[in-house]
């Protein structure tokens, strides 16, 4: 409802115990490993919420609803793919495969240079 997800003491209750405001938040699959698969995590200004879904294809489209309902859509998706950045970069300069990594986004340039050791 709104931009707030309503949760329930039990799937038959009808009076809800709590809300997670989502206006200014960050919806992504979870950074914490709780032992559990399908974790994805909402993240507010008060508080991180760790939810648990019942596949791959539900987390994803959980994020994907949720994300609709945050002011920070954009920016969701601009930090999800700077995490994949990040993380490839980090596994091609371990192997020293990558001089440099050149990242065009969308009136936007990012350069980052590497070293090399030869």
């Amino acid at each position: 409802q709104d931009d707030k997800l309503w949760y329930f003491k039990s799937r038959t209750s009808s009076s809800a115990i709590g809300h997670v405001p989502l206006k200014s938040s960050v919806v992504r699959k979870a950074t914490q490993n709780i032992g559990k698969n399908y974790c994805f995590e909402i993240i507010t200004k008060d508080r991180v919420y760790l939810l648990v879904a019942q596949s791959h294809s539900d987390m994803v489209g959980w994020i994907r609803v949720l994300s609709l309902q945050t002011t920070l859509v954009a920016e969701n998706d601009l930090l999800e793919e700077a995490e994949n950045l990040i993380a490839k970069a980090e596994y091609l300069r371990s192997s020293r495969e990558l001089p440099m990594l050149v990242v065009d986004i969308p009136s936007t340039t990012i350069v980052s240079t590497h070293p090399s050791n030869g």
